[in-house]
C-alpha cells in the first residue's frame, strides 16, 4: 500500500527522511564549515590528475578539433533541444570536434594544471567518456576517449544484443553515435567523501551540457537518455558498477 498524504506529513513534521533520496540529501548536507586544509597540508591523491587509458588497445589519434565553421554561443543557446530525429552521420573530424569541446583537455600554456571545458570539484574529474559507433565514418563498435591524446581506444566490436541495455532500442539505434559518461567515484570520493556524489552529479550535468552545445553547433541532434539499464551498460563497457559505473547516455547524429 502506498503512503497517503498523511503519512508524508507526518514525516515531513518529524523530519524523517523515508525515501532512499531523502536519506541520500540528508546523509550528504554539510553541518557545519570547517576551515580548509592548507596546500601543503593537502594529500598529494587530492592534487594528481588520473587518466585512464587502455595501453594494448588500437589506438586512432583523431583529426583537429575545429569549430570555426560553427554557429555562435547565442544560437546554439537558443537552439538547444534534445533531438531525437538523427539524419547525419558523424565524420571523425566531428567525432573530434563534438569530444573535445565537450569534455576534453585543453592546452593553454598560462595554466600549468590540467583544465577542461566544463567545471569539476577540486579539478578532480572523475568522468570517463566512452562511445558507440553505429553509423559514422568510425567502424561500428565500442571505443574510449582518451583524453590525453584526443584519441580513441577501440574496445570491442559492436554487438547488437548488447542494445538490450537500452529501454527504447529504436531511437538508440538510429543515432550515429552513442556518448556514455561514467564515473570512477574514488577520484572525488577521496577528498570529498559522501557529498563527492553530488558534486559528480553536478559535472555530469556540465558535462552534457557541452554535449548539447557543441553538438547543436556543428548542426546534430542530440539527445539525453534517461532509459537505461545501469548493470546492462556496465557490463558492455567491462566495469564493476561500483568503483566505475554509468552516470549518462546521451544520442548525437
Amino acid at each position: 500500500m502506498g503512503k497517503t498524504n498523511n503519512d508524508f506529513n507526518i514525516d515531513l513534521l518529524l523530519k524523517k527522511p523515508t525515501s532512499p533520496f531523502e536519506k541520500f540529501h540528508k546523509s550528504t548536507k554539510i553541518k557545519k564549515v570547517e576551515k580548509p586544509l592548507q596546500p601543503n597540508k593537502q594529500p598529494e591523491e587530492w592534487h594528481k590528475i588520473l587518466y585512464k587509458g587502455y595501453s594494448r588497445m588500437l589506438e586512432i589519434v583523431l583529426p583537429k578539433p575545429n569549430l570555426s565553421s560553427s554557429i555562435s554561443l547565442k544560437k546554439a543557446l537558443y537552439l538547444r533541444k534534445s533531438g531525437r530525429t538523427f539524419t547525419k552521420k558523424l565524420t571523425l573530424k566531428d567525432l573530434s570536434s563534438v569530444l573535445y569541446f565537450s569534455g576534453g583537455e585543453r592546452s593553454i600554456a598560462e595554466f600549468p594544471k590540467t583544465r577542461r571545458f566544463y567545471p569539476s570539484a577540486g579539478a578532480r574529474y572523475p568522468l570517463e567518456i566512452y562511445i558507440i559507433s553505429l553509423h559514422s565514418e568510425l567502424p561500428k563498435g565500442l571505443y574510449h576517449y582518451y583524453i590525453k591524446n584526443n584519441s580513441l581506444e577501440e574496445l570491442i566490436e559492436f554487438d547488437t544484443q548488447k542494445m538490450e541495455g537500452f529501454i527504447n532500442k529504436e531511437i538508440v539505434l538510429r543515432s550515429s553515435c552513442i556518448v556514455v559518461i561514467t564515473s570512477v567515484f574514488n577520484r572525488n570520493i577521496n577528498k570529498y567523501g559522501d557529498r563527492g556524489y553530488r558534486h559528480i552529479l553536478t559535472e555530469v550535468g556540465c558535462l552534457t551540457q557541452n554535449f548539447y552545445l557543441v553538438s547543436g553547433a556543428l548542426d546534430f541532434s542530440c539527445c539525453a537518455l534517461g532509459g537505461y539499464v545501469d548493470d546492462a551498460i556496465n557490463s558492455y563497457l567491462d566495469i564493476d558498477g561500483i568503483r566505475e559505473s554509468v552516470v549518462g547516455v546521451l544520442l548525437i547524429g
